[in-house]
């Protein structure tokens, strides 16, 4: 049953006439309510335009109000929060009326639907949430039941599920015209005689609660009389419906007056033991299937009488702990030790990516060559945790260990949704080949919290990740290691193992639960639209809310999460409006605190910037959400293409003075200097940050230094090896992946090394031995691969047009229409300018101005530790420098970085360089590192060292040369043909020919 909602939204009274929901202003009236359109189960909207409130209500004709009057008092006798709540009765000369509250919601029928949809529902969403559902509608027939009151028309179309965690059961019409003898209270006062027991009904509402039950379970009904009821379970529902939970479902559906519950509550006390991980009355198994059951999940075989004996004391320990365990906050959901082949029925891969896990010596270990993900396939409530034992295998690269949550609700039907559009977070120990531990948010990635700890390769630790509400640590041997409080809690979700590389093992796998509160946050749907982007369903939500809540801080807080959702929407004014009803501290200081970090976001630095300093020092309590805001501002910064200087450096000024001592805090600032090319400054003011700093080094070039320290990862060894053009060495590194390994043998040559090393997928190498065409017509592409093919095929147009039919991603091809000369087209799709080319347009235009003003912007990269954007600012631009008059351009831009020069790109510019200034033989070259580039750079440094010695013929014989060699030889610093390098070739060939 679905209500409208209120016309604006608002929490506050309405200026205007109050109109009924769907009505208009010419709609009647009785007393002081405006009636409106009919609503389901017979119901009308209404307007109470004195309380300026919607309800819904039973409309009759006057000769029919005696019997609705009968009705109201009967409703209102039962007088609990989960039967319909009476608001009033009128009678006038147009009819009668019975009001009731409105309850806004899916009927539990609705709900299993929507279940089977794979839109699940979140009471629906694990055993235990169904039973807390079912505990709550217990709790209303066995208060009705306690009136001497049967329901008799119990199904799941009469249980409503409201929006803010209300469950109210409806159509208690059946139960009116049946109650002419109490005889139910008679039954549960006292305990009744066989002949009484025949006068009531009660057990037809058990065995409703039982249909009930078995639907939110197996979401379908139980079968008709005289038919099993539940009938075959499949391994799926069975995930659903635990052995203990089955028996008393079928309990429930098989009571009648002289078998199974005697009442309600007596089914109830069965749920509640089964929810603390107690054995229900109804279970009952033996005790040599306890012991079998114990006995085959024991993780290693008994090999002799010891064993055995500690076997026995083991069971018998646990099954005189079986009353203790009510006690304990935590129940286990799952324990998986991988030993029983039956884990893949709980446990699944995303269905594209299978087999990235096997288990090897009774223990599960990562076999992919990048990341695994291993998915629990039962939806679980939080509170939950995951205790795991984790172990980097030696002689594996170093990485995850990991945990993934993912709040998606498609997961159980379709495992690739994993972590993709919903919100997830990664707990990472071992991120990034094992520089930190983290915890990041997506979607974008965001990292909430950090710590400078690594793991051993060869020693196995004992992990425990906990997400409870807004609250997610990780611990590791038992030390709290990263901890994360959120603004919006998380609910349900899936958990996942997450390791990356091959050689990660996890063992002794135990998921736990902690028994959830029984009364759901009456924001949680609002919270849901929040965190998922639908801002302007959250407001209208959260003005429900604060309209139903009757607590005055839950108020507050939904007029406070209201004003944000319109502040993320851009109506800054309403959400000061909203803001200003806000009286609660606490909250106005988060409301101050969302002001400046959208001030700091939109690169504001005006006086109030103060205000981020003054808040932190005055307020205490403010402090979280401030280092938040911090992270945000400080990771929008470092993503954004136009960064702003002066806020990152207002901004680590923040950090150096507040909270100095943040270990996140100050990973954020080193990596953010870092990336913005700040890479000195990062070795002098964080030293500690050792894998920030061998990037920073790296960046500078500093491969030999690199390499002589002791503390470096095996891909920073690999970068720093493949920067000094070392292959072999990089080769040399075990557990490389084979990407990089295809990579690094293209670049040496080693093709048919290259093709062996492949996995199913001949890309890039058939580029490179000039087999394009085979490679379009045996591989399905992507469509940047599909671009690269028509390029080295000379099939241009295409790649800068429609691409190949089919391929998604293909055609609009930059480099393509580079190649094309279509150089305006070229910079709006690559949404960047071609500065090198644009300047050679300039020089053999003899445009000065536009030259001078170009080549300013063409500088020395900052990045050294790359393969990007280097060939035109370290090797053409000099040399055109030189070509324009500047006699020492070579000298002081080559020679004098000769040394930096060798340690970084491969030592390709190093190598040319020295063969133009004529420091080496130009044929010299042909033995560089990278022998698939070698013909092509040889050509051109034969050219450019023609032209520099004056040698014209010889500059165009080596030029002529370079535009002879097939495509597939011209592959330089990728996997088609540089556009900078060829446009430089076809203008100095132009430019050389026109001279007599």
């Amino acid at each position: 049953m679905t209500d409208p909602a209120p016309n604006d939204g608002s929490l506050s009274p309405h200026d205007q006439p109050a109109v009924a929901p769907g009505g208009n202003s010419a709609a009647r009236t009785m007393a002081r309510y405006q009636v409106g359109e009919p609503a389901e189960g017979g119901l009308t909207q209404v307007r109470d335009r004195s309380l300026d409130r919607n309800a819904v209500a039973r409309v009759v004709p006057l000769s029919s109000a005696d019997e609705l009057e009968q009705e109201a008092r009967f409703m209102a006798r039962l007088d609990h929060s989960g039967a319909p709540v009476v608001l009033d009765f009128v009678r006038s000369d147009g009819g009668a009326m019975l009001v009731l509250r409105r309850t806004e919601g899916i009927t539990l029928a609705e709900a299993a639907r929507l279940a089977r949809e794979a839109a699940m529902p979140p009471e629906l969403a694990t055993p235990v949430t169904v039973v807390q559902l079912m505990l709550r509608i217990c709790d209303v027939i066995a208060a009705a039941h306690a009136q001497g009151v049967v329901h008799h028309a119990l199904r799941p179309e009469a249980i409503v599920l409201g929006s803010h965690g209300q469950v109210v059961v409806h159509d208690w019409s059946a139960a009116i015209a049946a109650k002419t003898n109490p005889a139910t209270l008679r039954y549960v006062s006292a305990a009744p005689s066989a002949a009484k027991l025949a006068l009531d009904g009660l057990h037809r509402d058990i065995q409703a609660l039982g249909a009930c039950l078995c639907l939110a379970l197996l979401l379908r009904a139980p079968r008709p009389e005289g038919a099993d009821a539940i009938g075959f379970i499949t391994p799926d529902e069975r995930r659903r419906l635990p052995a203990r939970l089955e028996a008393i479902v079928r309990q429930a559906l098989a009571s009648d007056p002289g078998n199974g519950y005697r009442s309600v509550g007596q089914l109830a006390q069965e749920l509640v033991r089964f929810s603390e991980g107690q054995v229900p009355d109804a279970y009952q198994p033996g005790t040599l299937a306890h012991l079998g059951a114990r006995l085959h999940r024991m993780r290693k075989p008994l090999l002799s009488a010891a064993a055995v004996l500690l076997v026995a004391v083991v069971v018998v320990g646990a099954l005189w702990g079986r009353q203790l365990q009510a006690l304990a906050s935590w129940r286990v959901v799952a324990s998986e030790d991988f030993s029983d082949p039956t884990w893949t029925q709980r446990w699944t891969e995303p269905p594209t990516r299978s087999g990235m896990f096997a288990v090897q010596n009774e223990r599960l270990v990562s076999t992919s060559e990048r990341d695994a993900l291993l998915i629990f396939r039962q939806r679980l409530t939080t509170p939950v945790a995951i205790e795991y034992s984790g172990e980097i295998l030696p002689g594996s690269q170093p990485c995850d260990l990991s945990v993934q949550w993912s709040e998606d609700g498609g997961v159980a039907d379709d495992p690739a949704r994993f972590g993709q559009e919903a919100r997830s977070y990664m707990i990472q120990a071992g991120a990034f080949t094992n520089e930190f531990c983290a915890i990041y948010q997506n979607p974008g990635r965001r990292l909430l919290a950090h710590a400078n700890r690594q793991l051993e390769a060869g020693r196995t630790y004992r992990f425990r990740v906990e997400l409870d509400g807004t609250r997610i640590t990780m611990r590791i041997d038992g030390q709290l290691v990263l901890e994360h409080v959120d603004e919006f809690p998380t609910h349900s979700g899936y958990l996942a193992l997450y390791g990356y590389y091959k050689g990660k093992a996890f063992d002794d796998v135990r998921i736990l639960q902690r028994r959830p509160l029984n009364q759901p946050s009456p924001t949680t749907a609002a919270d849901l639209a929040f965190i998922e982007g639908r801002f302007a369903a959250a407001a209208g939500l959260y003005a429900r809310a604060g309209e139903s809540a009757g607590d005055p801080e839950q108020v507050q807080q939904a007029l406070y999460h209201k004003g944000l959702a319109e502040w993320r929407l851009g109506q800054a004014e309403r959400a000061g409006r909203t803001w200003e009803r806000v009286a609660d501290p606490s909250l106005a200081l988060r409301i101050a605190c969302t002001k400046l970090e959208s001030m700091f976001q939109a690169g504001q630095r005006t006086p109030h910037l103060t205000g981020f300093e003054e808040l932190y020092t005055q307020h205490p309590e403010a402090r979280d959400q401030l280092r938040r805001s911090w992270f945000a501002v400080m990771q929008q910064q470092r993503e954004s293409v136009q960064r702003n200087p002066l806020v990152i450096d207002y901004f680590l000024g923040l950090r150096e003075k507040l909270f100095p001592d943040d270990a996140s805090a100050r990973y954020v600032a080193a990596s953010t200097m870092q990336v913005i090319g700040r890479n000195e400054e990062v070795l002098k003011r964080f030293p500690e940050e050792t894998r920030t700093c061998i990037r920073a080094m790296l960046a500078l070039g500093r491969s030999r230094e690199v390499l002589a320290m002791a503390d470096v990862s095996r891909d920073e060894r690999r970068h720093a090896h493949s920067m000094r053009g070392e292959f072999d060495k990089a080769l040399a590194l075990p557990g490389l992946s084979p990407p990089w390994r295809v990579w690094t043998l293209v670049r040496m040559g080693k093709f048919d090394d290259a093709l062996r090393e492949e996995l199913g997928s001949a890309y890039p190498v058939l580029l490179h031995l000039g087999r394009a065409a085979e490679l379009l017509e045996s591989t399905p592409l992507s469509g940047q691969a599909t671009n690269e093919a028509l390029i080295c095929l000379g099939r241009l147009e295409e790649a800068a047009g429609e691409g190949l039919p089919g391929v998604p991603g293909s055609g609009s091809s930059a480099n393509a229409m580079l190649l094309l000369g279509q150089i305006d087209l070229a910079e709006r799709i690559g949404k960047k300018p071609r500065l090198a080319i644009r300047a050679m347009q300039a020089a053999e235009q003899g445009d000065t101005q536009a030259w001078q003003r170009l080549r300013e912007q063409l500088s020395f990269p900052k990045e050294l530790g790359g393969n990007d954007t280097w060939i035109a600012t370290v090797v053409l631009m000099p040399f055109i420098d030189r070509l324009r008059g500047d006699a020492n351009a070579l000298e002081t831009q080559w020679r004098s970085r000769l040394e930096l020069l060798s340690g970084i790109f491969f030592r390709t510019p190093w190598t040319v360089c020295r063969a133009v200034l004529g420091e080496i033989p130009v044929d010299d070259v042909l033995g560089m590192p990278c022998v698939s580039e070698a013909k092509a750079w040889h050509q051109l440094a034969a050219g450019m060292r023609a032209e520099h010695l004056g040698q014209r013929a010889a500059a165009i014989e080596a030029y002529t040369g370079f535009t002879a060699l097939p495509i597939h030889q011209r592959l330089i610093s990728g996997n088609t043909p540089e556009p900078d390098v060829e446009w430089f070739v076809a203008w100095r060939l132009r430019a050389l020919r026109a001279v007599h």
